[in-house]
């Protein structure tokens, strides 16, 4: 009597895992639909569904479905728990009749399969970090400013920063009317004699205007040449366009004109600034890049909702980093960051004691135009 009720429990608990796993399935294949994979899926399971949405909700539901329909069967079912199925054939009755025992290795293999995705996920993946570049305290923004002046992008910043110990820099990126990327970060501004939106020049004509009557203009040619020549520098891009159509424009110039000048590896220190999440599929489809910070001023709404579904469609594309203006990165969100592993950088702070505030707080880093790198390294606690 007690191995059969011992057999009768395996057999219900065997079954009843089953059903978790068909549910999972279902669940899975449900958030499918709204372009969730089997990866993040694993990220919930992996960080005990630290935030999983209306994911959970639907698994419950569904299991509630199947397990009301097993449970009528049972009850309706004169011989307990075993499964049998009559099959007529004419006038003979063919019993067909599955082993119990299959249950339970059924469930057995399908548990040690999901077991094994895990450990190999969380052997491959379990920093949940993908990028080449391993982020920065400080981001040179526009090159970081010299003498005084910011939004420059010229070679004069470049050179002042990086001996002042910056090694990532921002740059602004424009098309100019010959399709050709230079550094600029609009062209209303007022920096250069004669150009404008309306008077847009050739690269030739945009790199023969000094900038601000002094400074040296430069291409995106020209900064894949430094780059080669500075091996220890990282480039976050600013590239302005996120429709998929300019996307596409400007980065096929990008990679065209680095593999032009012998400067193609390169481009796998460009840190790549997204919009917009069909932004990132655009520029994919254009070269293989393997660094990404999604910004936040265009696309993010503010709700800390909003950015729970940013944070979770970055787990899903491996983009490891977000930037935000530094007013939105408050304590719900950098909580929401951090659960997610994402790494949160704010613009534009140019005092050394509140950059340090925020990097007390969790921050990964800033963009800056002129604090000091070493006095960002006293007093983080």
């Amino acid at each position: 009597m007690k191995s059969n009720m011992v057999r009768r429990t395996v057999l219900i608990v065997s079954r009843m895992l089953f059903l978790l796993i068909v549910c999972e399935i279902i669940t899975l294949w449900l958030n499918r639909q709204f372009s969730e994979s089997w990866k993040i899926l694993l990220y919930d399971l992996q960080s005990g569904f630290i935030n999983p949405g209306e994911y959970f909700l639907k698994f419950i539901l569904i299991f509630a479905v199947f397990a009301l329909f097993y449970f009528f069967y049972i009850a309706c079912n004169k011989e307990g728990f075993s499964f049998e199925w009559h099959v007529r054939i004419g006038k003979r009755k063919p019993h067909v009749f599955i082993w119990k025992g299959y249950w339970v290795i059924l469930v057995w293999i399908c548990a040690g399969f999901l077991g094994l995705t895990l450990i190999i996920y969380n052997g491959l993946v379990s920093s949940g970090k993908h990028n080449l570049w391993e982020g920065s305290t400080e981001i040179g923004h526009s090159f970081g400013s010299v003498e005084r002046s910011i939004y420059t992008g010229c070679l004069e910043a470049f050179l002042a920063n990086y001996e002042r110990g910056y090694r990532t820099f921002e740059v602004d990126l424009e098309i100019t009317s010959d399709n050709k990327v230079v550094l600029r970060h609009d062209w209303d501004q007022p920096i250069q004699e004669g150009v404008s939106s309306d008077n847009i020049p050739t690269q030739e004509e945009f790199l023969s205007i000094p900038i601000k009557g002094k400074y040296t203009p430069l291409s995106f040619q020209d900064l894949c040449l430094i780059m080669q020549e500075h091996p220890d520098i990282w480039i976050v891009t600013d590239t302005k366009y996120p429709d998929w159509e300019n996307v596409i424009k400007q980065f096929t110039i990008m990679v065209q004109t680095a593999e032009e000048c012998g400067a193609p590896e390169v481009l796998d220190r460009l840190v790549v600034q997204i919009y917009n999440p069909s932004m990132y599929d655009a520029v994919m489809q254009v070269y293989p890049f393997r660094s990404f910070i999604f910004t936040m001023y265009q696309y993010w709404d503010g709700t800390p909702e909003q950015f729970t579904e940013i944070c979770r469609w970055s787990v899903e594309h491996d983009v490891d980093a977000i930037t935000m203006p530094y007013e939105r990165a408050e304590g719900v969100i950098l909580e929401i960051a951090k659960q997610y592993e994402r790494d949160v950088y704010v613009h534009t702070l140019n005092d050394a004691e509140e950059a340090k505030n925020f990097l007390n707080k969790g921050v990964k880093g800033i963009y800056t135009d002129s604090i000091n790198p070493e006095k960002l390294k006293e007093d983080i606690e």
